[in-house]
């Protein structure tokens, strides 16, 4: 073998990876049963961005035991969680955010002229700033007078964030996917019990 060094790098996937339902998780992955707003597209990042990454299939299923029916369960679940971020701040803001980036993202044209392209990258900070300062008055935080304060902020939690990411610190304040995902247990945990109860006392 020669070392190809920077002359560029050859990837080959040999392997694909199977549930025990049979499918494959190229692409798809492990579908959640409750979706939570995403900011990155994932055909524009990962596998599936490749023209040459394998197709989802699907084989012979393993045999296994099936422990619970949890439909009408996930459904309470899913209701429940609607109906706690409609009114949530942050989750109000990751749609927006969401919004945004999808309008940017799907431009079909796209203006060379320097003094144009100022004005629509102004008016994407602006609407970025918007929508930072609707949620922060939502929590009763203090908004920022400007982008530059609002970007200089980000990046330092950003950077936060980077120097943490060994710990085993945690900060749900700051992560409205993970206190989500909290609440939507605590719901199953209560779901599960009151089921408990309910068989207990049947005669």
């Amino acid at each position: 073998m020669t070392p190809l060094k920077s002359q560029g790098e050859l990837k080959i996937t040999e392997s694909k990876f199977y549930r025990v339902s049979g499918e494959s998780t190229q692409h798809r992955g492990v579908l959640p049963d409750i979706a939570m707003p995403e900011l990155i597209d994932p055909k524009e990042v990962g596998e599936s961005s490749y023209d040459t990454a394998l197709a989802w299939s699907k084989t012979k299923p393993v045999r296994h035991g099936t422990y619970f029916t949890l439909g009408s369960v996930i459904d309470l679940l899913d209701k429940n969680h609607k109906k706690r971020i409609a009114s949530d701040p942050d989750f109000i803001y990751l749609n927006e955010r969401k919004a945004l980036l999808d309008e940017v993202s799907n431009r079909e044209v796209i203006s060379l002229n320097e003094k144009a392209r100022i004005q629509e990258k102004e008016q994407i900070e602006q609407r970025s700033l918007s929508i930072e300062n609707n949620r922060r008055r939502a929590k009763g935080l203090p908004t920022f007078e400007n982008y530059d304060v609002f970007k200089e902020d980000d990046e330092a939690k950003s950077d936060a964030r980077a120097a943490n990411a060994g710990t085993t610190q945690i900060d749900t304040e700051e992560d409205a996917l993970l206190k989500e995902a909290g609440y939507i247990l605590k719901d199953f945990t209560a779901i599960l019990r009151s089921s408990s109860k309910k068989v207990a006392s049947t005669p």
